[in-house]
């Protein structure tokens, strides 16, 4: 009876409450009413577009005595459809890798792995790429699985995804001003001479003020005036970025070139090779 007069109780409640004209404070009837909860939104999923992989060989590191280099299996494959001259960087992150045998081989650090140029010089050619993996046993005689993604940097694919400055020598202390750059949420300033000095930094170097949250700088070329661009070298050093130039040092004429990884020039796939046999 107790439970059964406290859940008419209860009912009685929700009905004063939901009659018109009721007279009950605001904050009892916020206790007693059950709020209806807003759905959170659900981020909409971008379908990766189809890859074509062709698998061009397999290759085997087993390290005997004092050879260098770690132990290890990797297997070649070509981009079918892509260009060489296209693609700046590309990296291949290892998901799942399963042997016969039903031993994992998916390397140490594998969704860490950093972008690469591709290899080869002709730009006409398809993209190769090198897919790590951890040494197979003996005793294994194919790869049951191996998948994973494939990420490529396409950096003319976004014609803002480049930032001009030029003659960034005359804008110490002062921050580059450039749409692009706050559209992806990156702030880059040229810090002062007294600031530079006191790192201590080469009069050669250029320092700067980075905040890149998404990271989506992909690097820093100086730019000679006839247009060249040049890859630099950059470090972290006292919270600030030195970037230094690989040959000629940049001149009072020379600009600065900012290249950014935006969503259009990375395009990213996924990869399934199955029952690869072992060497």
């Amino acid at each position: 009876m107790r439970r059964g007069g406290e859940g008419a109780l209860l009912v009685l409640i929700v009905a004063l409450l939901a009659a018109p004209g009721c007279g009950l404070p605001e904050r009892v009837r916020r206790l007693v009413s059950r709020p209806t909860p807003t759905p959170l939104p659900r981020p909409t999923p971008v379908p990766a577009p189809p890859l074509e992989l062709s698998f061009l060989g397999i290759h085997e590191d087993r390290v005997r005595g004092g050879a260098a280099g770690p132990a290890g299996t990797t297997l070649e494959v070509a981009l079918v459809g892509t260009k060489r001259g296209d693609v700046e960087t590309a990296r291949v992150v290892v998901a799942t890798a399963v042997d016969d045998l039903g031993a994992s081989l998916v390397p140490a650090g594998a969704a860490n792995a950093a972008h690469e140029p591709p290899r080869g010089d002709d730009a006409t050619a398809p993209v190769v790429l090198s897919v790590p993996l951890k040494l197979a046993s003996r005793s294994a005689a194919t790869l049951r699985e191996v998948s994973g993604s494939i990420e490529l940097y396409v950096p003319d694919a976004d014609p803002d995804a480049a930032v001009v400055v030029p003659r960034f020598r005359s804008l110490a202390g002062s921050p580059l001003v450039s749409p692009s750059l706050a559209r992806n949420d990156v702030t880059i300033a040229i810090a002062a001479t007294q600031e530079a000095e006191a790192l201590p930094a080469d009069p050669d170097e250029l320092v700067l003020r980075v905040a890149d949250p998404l990271g989506r700088v992909e690097g820093f070329y100086f730019v000679d005036p006839e247009g060249t661009a040049w890859a630099t070298d950059r470090e972290e050093r006292g919270g600030l970025v030195v970037v230094s130039a690989r040959s000629e040092a940049p001149g009072p004429d020379w600009g600065l070139r900012v290249r950014l990884k935006t969503p259009s020039t990375l395009r990213l796939y996924r990869f399934v090779l199955k029952d690869v046999p072992l060497p």
